[in-house]
């Protein structure tokens, strides 16, 4: 008697459950004031990457960041790093390099998007002493948004070294294609950014 009132109140207690349902995605966008909070969330993202990594950086935060890179594009990940140094001759095993030479701000450059669901874009001294500037978020709108932008920037910059470079229109257009194909088709944030425009 005692057990199955108890049955019936779990199963009331589930069905009330249910019908509160998940919380909603978290939608903020948050100021990080430290290097090592910088650092946390960008290693956090790599590390969490499922099926892509875009990344756009400067030397410094990149070899902080390398063998987190490495190891994620080892796991199957696909990983677009679009890297400004001088000379522009780095490279990342396992990944596809985009090198063009490094913008002439005081300040060292690190951007990383997962999945095109979480993103951090931090601007740090070069000494990683101090944050000029950093955001995260997992804003389910603006990801996808920051991740495209991203993308296309690091495909252009391809584009225009290879026509720099003389290379002929039908390379161009199939490495256009390839990189296309790879990081900018059902990349998962843009298909969740589709699913909620859908559903409102």
């Amino acid at each position: 008697m005692v057990v199955s009132g108890l049955e019936h109140s779990r199963k009331i207690l589930e069905k009330d459950l249910e019908s509160i349902g998940k919380p909603p995605p978290e939608e903020g966008v948050y100021r990080l004031s430290s290097v090592q909070q910088v650092y946390h969330s960008a290693e956090r993202i790599i590390s969490s990457a499922k099926s892509s990594l875009l990344i756009d950086i400067d030397p410094i935060p990149l070899e902080r960041l390398k063998g987190s890179i490495e190891k994620t594009a080892a796991g199957g990940v696909n990983v677009l790093a679009h890297i400004h140094s001088d000379p522009m001759d780095k490279d990342i095993p396992g990944c596809e390099v985009v090198n063009s030479c490094k913008l002439d701000w005081p300040g060292e450059w690190l951007v990383i998007l997962g999945d095109a669901r979480e993103y951090l874009i931090a601007i740090i001294t070069p000494d990683e002493r101090r944050v000029y500037q950093a955001v995260w978020s997992r804003n389910p709108f603006i990801a996808p948004c920051i991740y495209q932008g991203y993308m296309n920037k690091a495909l252009l910059y391809r584009v225009l070294l290879m026509i720099g470079s003389g290379k002929p229109f039908e390379m161009i257009k199939d490495e256009l294609h390839r990189l296309w194909m790879t990081f900018g088709v059902d990349d998962p944030g843009t298909l969740a950014l589709h699913d909620l425009l859908m559903k409102t």
